[in-house]
């Protein structure tokens, strides 16, 4: 069940610098891999300020030479989603690349949205499917991309990760597995539309046994992180509720504006660049979400 991942004792004495690492995705990761008795160097603003000018020097002082990086530092478009934010976002990605300038790094990871797609891509989505972010959260992901291979790139291999969204232990309501999971526990749930618009969310596991993998075997490329089996909004509240033991009422509303369509991935690229990657469907993410709010007393 679940993620598997053929690791071994390789992993220990690894350095990784994790830049992000108290936010939900970036904790999950710290954590993974520090059970994985790698080396984890873990950056936060407090550390360092990407946004100031300095940053890139005071990264090359705090992260060892040859030393892997993670970056999960952002900006999402959940807090806010404007163009300060977008310029925001982009200084972060700048400061990184002018940081791993010279091949100081040992590898890049960057944790990277498929809102780069935009709203109304054609299905299903493929890594060649041309990216039209109608956000400026998307928009900053791209470049952001783009960044780390202007000028030959950061001299060692990239590994960009595009993410549909996750959920898992800790996410409270920063994730939609979350804030439906918060709404139900309240009462009752707002489905907007007719519900059968389909999405795909990947269990935050699965992104940190991949990046484990990704650190041990690093591959240069651009990758959809996803299960490959969409659900609709409807049998995503359905499923989750019964997973929660819950019955919630179910309230109807208008379409939201400027969301996006059907969410439906071709993973098989993933597939054959990782064949030993087994990415939970989502029922079985969800079961195994809903398990661990009650082994935490958040069902209570």
């Amino acid at each position: 069940m679940g993620v598997r991942m053929n690791t071994t004792d390789s992993s220990r004495g690894f350095r990784v610098a994790v830049i992000g690492h108290t936010g939900f995705v970036g904790t999950a990761i710290r954590t993974h891999l520090e059970n994985r008795s790698m080396t984890v160097i873990p950056l936060a603003s407090r550390d360092c300020n990407l946004l100031e000018t300095s940053a890139p020097d005071r990264l090359r002082e705090m992260i060892p030479a040859g030393s892997s990086v993670i970056f999960c530092s952002a900006i999402t478009r959940v807090l806010r989603d404007d163009f300060e934010t977008l310029q925001q976002n982009l200084r972060m990605a700048e400061s990184l690349v002018r940081s791993a300038v010279g091949g100081r790094y040992a590898q890049v990871i960057y944790l990277s949205s498929t809102d780069v797609y935009g709203h109304h891509p054609p299905t299903p989505i493929r890594e060649t499917t041309p990216p039209a972010p109608e956000n400026y959260y998307g928009l900053a992901k791209l470049v952001g991309e783009h960044l780390l291979r202007l000028s030959g790139g950061p001299g060692c291999s990239v590994s960009v990760l595009r993410l549909p969204g996750m959920y898992g232990p800790g996410d409270g309501d920063r994730s939609v597995i979350g804030r439906l999971a918060g709404a139900m526990r309240r009462g009752s749930v707002t489905i907007h539309g007719t519900g059968e618009v389909l999405r795909d969310y990947v269990h935050v596991d699965d992104v940190c046994a991949l990046v484990e993998h990704l650190l041990l075997h690093p591959v240069d490329g651009v990758f959809n992180v996803a299960t490959g089996r969409s659900l609709s909004i409807k049998e995503l509240v359905r499923r989750l509720a019964q997973e929660l033991r819950l019955t919630p009422r179910i309230d109807h509303a208008g379409p939201e504006p400027n969301r996006a369509e059907d969410q439906v991935f071709d993973i098989s690229y993933l597939r054959a660049s990782f064949p030993d990657l087994s990415i939970s469907p989502l029922d079985e993410g969800l079961s195994k979400y809903a398990a661990s709010l009650r082994l935490f007393g958040d069902l209570t």
